[in-house]
């Protein structure tokens, strides 16, 4: 079933933009094309998905399996990095994509956390596009749109000139917690 009127409504996302779609107005929207199992997977559809959430073969499903892939790449990173075994931190679900190894060695070799999860989320945007390519106006294209919109909305919160802000406020939380923990054991 084509979803023509819909898809078509939407607006355009970009990465780096705000189309001003936010996850209730768009499943708002969905409602009245999307019926049943489709629209719960809307629903459900996230950018921390679990393998085997989905069934097999589907969109969402390749998306989880290649999330997952990417974050035990990411995790296998990390462990080298810190001179650690990741053995008890990775997903033994997830399948290996080569695509993901690459993407979490660009991202590490960016010393920015921001700048490196920009790179790891670039990854995931072109993912979702290589997965909904040639499915328009199909429910993949409206998975694909859900994810994509999630992404970008996790970078509006994001502003550079705030980053000092949130860091001393995270390191005034945990000198608050220390000397509460001091002042029990004391």
């Amino acid at each position: 079933m084509g979803y023509y009127a819909l898809i078509s409504s939407l607006p355009m996302l970009t990465l780096d933009g705000n189309a001003g779609m936010t996850p209730e107005r768009f499943l708002s929207s969905c409602q009245t094309y999307v019926k049943g199992d489709k629209y719960k997977i809307l629903e459900e559809l996230g950018l921390d998905p679990q393998p085997g959430q989905f069934k097999t073969g589907t969109f969402p499903a390749k998306y989880a399996e290649w999330e997952c892939s990417l974050r035990n790449a990411v995790v296998r990173k990390r462990a080298g990095r810190l001179d650690r075994n990741p053995g008890a931190y990775l997903n033994a679900e997830a399948a290996e994509e080569c695509d993901t190894d690459r993407a979490a060695a660009a991202a590490f070799n960016i010393e920015n956390p921001l700048e490196r999860e920009r790179i790891l989320d670039q990854a995931r945007w072109m993912k979702i596009e290589e997965l909904e390519s040639g499915s328009l106006f199909s429910f993949e294209q409206l998975c694909a749109y859900k994810l994509k919109m999630l992404i970008q909305l996790k970078w509006l919160g994001r502003v550079q000139e705030r980053a000092t802000e949130n860091l001393d406020r995270s390191t005034d939380a945990v000198i608050r917690s220390i000397e509460s923990k001091t002042k029990q054991e004391n």
